[in-house]
């Protein structure tokens, strides 16, 4: 659940900068930006950007330990990403069209 709130900061930060600037487009650019930076870290650490061959010899090297943190991080920022993908979509959708 503090991974969900987490996101709920990036949401926050776009909300703020929209109604100080007064272009409510800032509204889906930063959450989808952070949406994106989420989705890229969870992809990063879950070794999706490597090779196969990289990712078994990544595997066979690592701890238990390591291996679950590094899985903790994905998981943490997928889950932040979720709240900013539907905001980000809310937005475009109220906004854009």
């Amino acid at each position: 659940m503090k991974a969900v709130y987490f996101g709920c900061i990036g949401i926050a930060i776009a909300l703020i900068t929209a109604f100080v600037t007064a272009d409510f487009t800032y509204l889906y650019k930063i959450t989808g930006l952070t949406a994106l930076l989420c989705l890229a870290l969870a992809g990063v650490t879950s070794g999706v950007f490597v090779s196969g061959q990289q990712y078994g010899r990544n595997v066979h090297s690592e701890t238990k330990q390591t291996r679950e943190e590094r899985y903790g991080t994905m998981l943490f920022s997928l889950k932040a990403a979720v709240p900013n993908i539907g905001s980000a979509i809310l937005f475009y959708l109220l906004i854009a069209s």
